[in-house]
């Protein structure tokens, strides 16, 4: 989940993610999710693998205080990551695809993992048709942690 601000607005957005293969939260042996040097390891994540399949985003009515499903962002796009979420006006930046969500890789379970990395889930979703773009398309992934998003002061 990540709270975007934009203006007076507040977003909340929730990442639908499909995981594919085994259980890697689940083990019959917890020490196989343990670190040689006793930290946490997150296990072997080489049998699984996990890909955004959309998002769902709701605003929050300030007078009622509840959250209210929307489809479109009008002219918002919002860039989402672990480290950081901001809104931008489209009106402000013409290059950026308008009703999207700009997302980067979260999953920590990759990112931790001694036998595994991550990176790889990083794209464009259209909030209204469902369509995603994967902004990076090779097979070279990273150890790093989690990226965040460069967004110029406007």
């Amino acid at each position: 989940m990540y709270l975007v601000q934009f203006d007076c607005d507040l977003f909340m957005v929730i990442r639908i993610k499909e995981e594919i293969g085994g259980d890697y939260l689940g083990s019959d042996s917890e020490s196989s999710y343990r670190s040689d040097e006793g930290g946490f390891d997150y296990g072997p994540v080489s049998d699984w693998s996990y890909h955004t399949e959309g998002f769902t985003v709701y605003i929050l009515d300030h007078k009622s205080k509840s959250w209210e499903e929307i489809e479109d962002l009008d002219n918002l796009i919002a860039f989402v990551s672990e480290n950081y979420s901001r809104g931008v006006s489209l009106a402000l930046d013409k290059c950026l695809k308008r009703n999207c969500i700009y997302f980067t890789d979260d999953a920590a379970e990759f990112w931790l993992s001694k036998s595994n990395c991550g990176g790889l889930d990083m794209g464009i979703y259209d909030n209204k048709s469902t369509q995603k773009w994967q902004l990076y398309d090779g097979d070279m992934c990273t150890s790093l942690y989690p990226s965040i998003w460069f967004i110029p002061h406007f």
